[in-house]
């Protein structure tokens, strides 16, 4: 039904059914894919997402359109719209420069005294900065900032060094562990689980 459309985006379709798989191959637009039998319409949908992502097609911090029906595996039901962010979102807040990276997590929520264990390219999460730190933070691949604000210390710290800076990254220091590897995207605001290639 979308593909007669022609929408500029791709078309991801997964489908149990080897004959859809091979006839969704003849329309416009379309890549099919084939999935298992889900349960639950949440099932689906992350199923779905996964499926999309191994196509190439879709990445994290990509926001997609997905269309289902309940009940599941019912033909002819499609009434579910949903409008989803991909990827495993750990923390949200405001980007001051649209930069991106990848890098290890260094957490503390007493940065002017506990800085033991901190290595150069490691991303700095803390409450706030303060100048006291500026030795520390030139030494990082990026910042995430629970204080609020993009003309905040670690906002401007962060124009003037150009590296990556989230601010306003609620209870970030209470969420992320150090030594856990995440991605920062600065264009969608968010902090991803694990290494993330980012347009």
């Amino acid at each position: 039904m979308i593909s007669k459309f022609r929408p500029c985006c791709p078309i991801i379709a997964p489908t149990t059914s080897e004959r859809n798989y091979r006839q969704l191959a003849l329309s416009w637009g379309i890549i099919p894919a084939k999935s298992k039998l889900c349960t639950s319409i949440d099932e689906l949908f992350d199923y779905a997402v996964d499926i999309a992502k191994a196509t190439g097609v879709v990445a994290d911090g990509d926001v997609v359109v997905i269309t289902g029906g309940a009940p599941v595996g019912v033909s002819g039901t499609t009434n579910i719209l949903k409008v989803h962010l991909v990827g495993d979102v750990l923390v949200q807040g405001v980007s001051t420069n649209k930069l991106n990276v990848s890098g290890e997590l260094f957490v503390t929520s007493n940065p002017e005294a506990d800085m033991a264990g901190f290595r150069d390219g490691m991303i700095l999460c803390v409450p706030k900065t303060t100048n006291s730190m500026l030795p520390i933070i030139k030494r990082s691949a990026g910042i995430i900032c629970e204080e609020e604000g993009v003309g905040c210390h670690a906002g401007i710290v962060g124009l003037a060094l150009d590296i990556p800076v989230l601010v306003g990254a609620k209870n970030a220091t209470k969420l992320l562990k150090s030594g856990t590897v995440v991605t920062i995207d600065g264009t969608q605001g968010t902090v991803y689980g694990g290494t993330t290639k980012l347009m």
